[in-house]
């Protein structure tokens, strides 16, 4: 039990609270709301599915898997010859443009094949099984393991944590490593309970913030005010303060585009504030 958590744990230290950019984006049409085929058959229970309805959502979902068969196919093929082509260091520009447009020309029809197959299989769900599937989504199922359930849990943190966040820290690197220890040392429950807790901060409402009342402060030395306040940003532990100080990130953005010094100075004091208390 201990090994197969030891690598749920990582996940935990390397992935959960520390956000990263992935090389390889793709539009996700399950986060607008729509649902995989793959939750409602696992769900089909709690759901309260009727025979006809699964009936219906399993022809929906056959059909699609023969219809993008060759769609899979094409899109492998153009793959591997973008692959093969930016493997010779000899290919230009032009030429390894031309293959990942075919990429992305052949990998069109299959994505709009799977909004298809997604809007249908919601068609067929009542506003009532609609709803609970949005609040299924946020909730692991019971019959997962301990060691699939901290799963579930820890990638939902990671989604919230990115969202919002954004950024890696060191303190948020520490989190990750108290939650991995306390699991791996056997305290499963209380590494779990960290989780839970971290989960609902981020179930609360976005920190609402009210900078007018601060000083601009030095607002010849802004770039290294935000240098200074980034630098002990880093270390922050309490993801409540780090959520606070992502908001006032987000609004130190919108005055910069404004060209807006004194509110960018009255950000920067109050962040600066925000890092002096213990």
């Amino acid at each position: 039990m201990k090994t197969r958590l030891l690598t749920t744990t990582l996940v935990l230290a390397a992935g959960v609270l520390l956000p990263a950019l992935r090389a390889d984006e793709t539009l996700d049409l399950t986060a607008a709301g729509l649902l995989k085929p793959e939750f409602i058959k696992a769900r089909a229970g709690d759901l309260g599915l009727t025979t006809d309805q699964g009936a219906a959502l399993t022809s929906i979902y056959e059909a699609a898997k023969t219809e993008a068969a060759p769609l899979e196919e094409a899109v492998k093929k153009t793959r591997l010859a973008l692959e093969s082509a930016l493997k010779q260091s000899s290919v230009t520009e032009p030429a390894a443009a031309e293959k990942l447009a075919a990429v992305l020309a052949a990998e069109a029809p299959l994505k709009q094949l799977q909004l298809r197959t997604l809007l249908r299989l919601r068609a067929r769900l009542t506003p009532a099984q609609l709803d609970a599937a949005r609040t299924l989504q946020g909730s692991p199922d019971p019959g997962m393991s301990t060691e699939e359930r901290l799963k579930h849990k820890a990638g939902l943190l990671k989604d919230v944590v990115e969202k919002e966040i954004g950024s890696s820290t060191n303190g948020m690197k520490r989190v990750g490593e108290r939650i991995k220890n306390r699991i791996i040392g056997g305290q499963v429950a209380e590494g779990e309970k960290e989780i839970d807790q971290l989960l609902a901060l981020f179930a609360t409402p976005k920190p609402v913030l009210d900078f007018s009342s601060h000083a601009t402060g030095d607002t010849a030395t802004l770039k290294d005010r935000f240098d200074a306040v980034t630098a002990k940003a880093q270390e922050v532990e309490d993801l409540a303060v780090l959520r606070e100080l992502a908001a006032a990130r987000d609004a130190l953005l919108k005055a910069k585009d404004s060209s807006d010094a004194d509110t960018a100075g009255r950000i920067l004091t109050w962040a600066e504030g925000k890092l002096k208390q213990p």
